[in-house]
């Protein structure tokens, strides 16, 4: 999608979502959990945040706890983070997503402070971002949404959780934390942005930097996936009208 000038979220009161809205993020929360359920699987949400990082980091063929995430790097607590579950019949936790609420005056100047990574302690020496002069030509403010962590067992990948899990704690975070944009860093490659913006349907993906990603502290290509809260909402509708598992919700 090309690249759109957005305002949302850029002064004056915030919207209220109508009934109509509230009524399509609950449809589709109701049936991608009846989805879940269909596959033994039983959807929930929590707000301790360190035992998401405690799982995540035990886990096999992951990237590890993202510190953008992380409780032991980034501010976070029950106003402004949660992440949600997917466990088997047995208990057990096979998939996870976190999600961290950042309320800003413009996210870029947060990059380029560095604080939109992660923010529980100051930076002494800033890293050589290496920032794409694209990020300038959209103006994010307000009500933002970070996913990330996103993490699907070995056991259980190939089965389309990943397309519906992303959208489904997208909605009841758009809903959750009333916002204003919902974004997420992703690795630069093709298939990474083919994942971003037909498995998890965001509206965009734009070069966000190609030089030392503080997550990781080390040289890499990064880019940014963004949506409008409009833009969520007129996902979710779409995405109601189509049957989950359908080619609408890709196998990945």
């Amino acid at each position: 999608m090309p690249l759109q000038l957005c305002t949302v979220g850029q002064g004056g009161e915030m919207p209220r979502f109508d009934e109509q809205s509230l009524s399509a993020i609950q449809t589709f929360v109701d049936r991608s959990c009846e989805h879940f359920e269909s596959m033994g699987l039983t959807f929930a949400v929590s707000d301790d945040m360190t035992a998401w990082a405690d799982w995540l980091s035990e886990q096999p063929q992951s990237h590890g706890v993202t510190k953008t995430h992380d409780p032991k790097h980034t501010h976070l607590d029950p106003g402004n983070s949660f992440w949600a579950n997917l466990r088997d019949a047995h208990g057990k936790v096979i998939a996870c997503h976190a999600q961290r609420l950042i309320i800003t005056d413009d996210f870029f100047d947060d990059i380029v402070t560095q604080t939109a990574f992660f923010d529980r302690a100051p930076k002494i020496r800033l890293d050589d971002l290496g920032l794409r002069l694209e990020t300038r030509l959209m103006r994010i403010s307000g009500r933002v949404c970070l996913g990330g962590g996103l993490y699907i067992h070995p056991d259980w990948r190939g089965h389309g959780l990943y397309n519906v899990l992303s959208r489904t704690t997208r909605a009841i975070s758009l809903r959750h934390f009333k916002l204003d944009w919902y974004l997420a860093y992703f690795l630069t490659s093709a298939s990474r942005t083919q994942l971003g913006l037909e498995g998890a349907a965001f509206a965009r993906a734009m070069p966000l930097l190609s030089g030392i990603y503080p997550p990781y502290g080390r040289h890499t290509d990064i880019q940014l996936m963004t949506m409008t809260r409009d833009e969520a909402l007129a996902q979710i509708k779409q995405d109601n009208q189509a049957a989950i598992g359908s080619v609408r919700y890709r196998v990945a």
